[in-house]
């Protein structure tokens, strides 16, 4: 791979939450101890990989199957001290593998009948590939509403999707189909507060949805072919960064588009990299309320340029100081 290509190649972590609610119950969120019986994580983690394991989770398309890789940690963590460690054990973390397995010249899918895998097809070693994918599994507390997942996304490739349909299956059949999983986005108003107060934002990029009829005319697209692109413009800082912007920026104030003019070019979103403890970010200021806490740590994954793929050991590393610094200190 050229130089310039692996380059490119991003390393994120995307951050989520699991709920859990009755289905006639629209308001009220269950506790992980209510939601899972009293179990403990340790047991509703493992139980949880293990059914992925042996299952081979297929997505609702019947594109892909994931299946575990390795596990790399399983820490616990003192919410009130994250230097000590806390009797119960909080975090799981691993790597799963999304794709038909390439070392492998078979398919073997899972038949719920006889309870053990099949094979079903041979193919050639380079007709299938795997992707391999960091993720940690946490439980702030038992009382918590919601469980925590840092999603590694490699590129433009991610296991979000597969991942929800296999943990929805999985509860419904180990657990109770009278309650509703929901996965979403963690956003955290004090999360990005902090990010505002603390980080250098070193770029303000101003994206527009559309592009302006002499655009139009130089790249030779017109009416609903126009429709495939976008514009954006980007100020970067040389030295000290934007000291003036992050006084206009905040979780509760949604008017910097109307307060940050630029003439000529009417934008729809505007975005902000900011520099947090040598980490970047990238915050929706235009509309706070859509601030989704993912994380760049393409710089701290050392890739591997043969395989193009982070050292997973450094990555779990990355991620739990994450979680015990920036998530789990800004969250109810």
């Amino acid at each position: 791979m050229a130089e310039k290509e692996f380059n490119r190649i991003s390393i994120n972590l995307n951050c989520y939450t699991i709920r859990f609610r009755k289905k006639r119950d629209t308001k009220n969120y269950l506790t992980i101890k209510e939601a899972f019986f009293n179990k403990d994580f340790k047991s509703i983690a493992t139980e949880f990989i293990k059914s992925i394991d042996l299952q081979h989770y297929v997505s609702k398309l019947e594109e892909r199957i994931l299946y575990l890789s390795e596990t790399l940690t399983f820490k616990s963590y003192n919410p009130k001290n994250t230097s000590t460690t806390a009797i119960n054990q909080n975090i799981y973390s691993g790597v799963l593998k999304k794709g038909h397995n390439g070392h492998e010249t078979y398919i073997d899918e899972f038949d719920k009948k006889k309870g053990k895998a099949n094979t079903v097809n041979t193919v050639k070693r380079d007709q299938y590939n795997t992707i391999p994918f960091y993720f940690l599994l946490c439980c702030p507390d038992e009382d918590s509403t919601s469980l925590i997942l840092l999603a590694q996304s490699y590129k433009q490739y991610g296991f979000k999707e597969v991942f929800e349909d296999a943990f929805i299956e999985h509860y419904k059949a180990k657990y109770s189909d009278d309650i509703l999983v929901e996965m979403g986005t963690l956003s955290v108003a004090s999360l990005f507060e902090s990010y505002i107060n603390q980080g250098s934002i070193r770029k303000l990029r101003f994206k527009k949805h559309t592009i302006t009829p002499n655009i139009e005319n130089a790249i030779g697209e017109t009416g609903d072919a126009s429709k495939n692109y976008e514009m954006e413009i980007s100020i970067k800082a040389k030295k000290k960064g934007f000291l003036g912007v992050k006084q206009r920026i905040s979780a509760e104030n949604t008017s910097f588009l109307e307060v940050f003019k630029i003439d000529g070019f009417d934008y729809n979103e505007a975005y902000a990299d900011v520099s947090v403890g040598g980490r970047k970010r990238v915050l929706n200021i235009s509309d706070p309320s859509q601030f989704s806490a993912s994380f760049d740590v393409t710089a701290k994954s050392n890739i591997n340029k043969i395989t193009n793929h982070p050292d997973f050991y450094k990555l779990d590393q990355e991620s739990i100081a994450i979680l015990l610094q920036e998530i789990l200190p800004n969250i109810d």
